[in-house]
């Protein structure tokens, strides 16, 4: 047995609270570096042993959770399965968008909360409120779906998906309202960035309480 192996395994001994193989302390006996490295090990772990328990505070806590959740979101990006995942959902979120723009088209969807908001909101608003319906009923339905390919549901493989759904649809909104003017355009597809964005957090939240 090799003194990195051994080294090894009498860490997990410690850890373990287990007592050390009978191969490792033939090991020892003829060997005094590994012999002084297991003795400072024991030494530590009495230390710590001897250290009073110590309940951390509500602060440390909150910033121990704020990093796991940093440290997983970074997984989470680095993940090509995770961007399969998003870009089929993103997708399905695009075909439901389509679909939904089919049935009440663009241009009718504008002009009716154009109607129902001109009196107290500026014009291009009410294009941001039509716009936000087109996002956030596609995420709303497909993100409970997708948090059911993770566990448990995570807000950031809900926001990867909304970025591929946005990536999909605003161009293709874009070339739909070409109609509308540069303001009103800005204006629909901010609305529909908002609504995704939405969908994507109370979809999340909901496949979180069913979960």
């Amino acid at each position: 047995m090799d003194c990195e192996t051994v080294r090894a395994r009498s860490a997990d001994a410690f850890l373990d609270g287990a007592p050390r193989p009978r191969e490792i302390d033939v090991h020892l006996d003829g060997c005094a570096a590994c012999r002084a490295h297991v003795d400072g090990l024991a030494t530590a772990w009495a230390a710590l042993e001897a250290l009073p328990l110590v309940e951390p505070s509500r602060a440390v806590g909150r910033r121990l959770a704020r990093r796991i959740g940093w440290e997983e979101a970074r997984g989470a990006l680095a993940s090509p399965r995770g961007w399969r995942r998003a870009a089929l959902a993103g997708g399905l979120a695009f075909a439901i968008s389509v679909i939904l723009a089919l049935l009440v088209p663009y241009d009718t969807m504008a002009a009716l909360c154009r109607d129902v908001v001109a009196a107290a909101l500026p014009t291009p608003t009410a294009y941001a409120v039509a716009g936000l319906i087109y996002g956030l009923v596609p995420m709303l339905l497909v993100t409970p779906l997708r948090a059911r390919w993770s566990e448990p549901p995570r807000m950031v493989g809900a926001l990867q998906a909304a970025v591929v759904f946005l990536a999909v649809l605003v161009p293709y909104a874009v070339v739909q309202c070409r109609g509308f003017g540069p303001v009103l355009i800005t204006g629909f597809t901010l609305g529909i960035a908002i609504g995704a964005g939405l969908g994507a957090a109370a979809g999340t939240r909901l496949a979180e309480r069913h979960a």
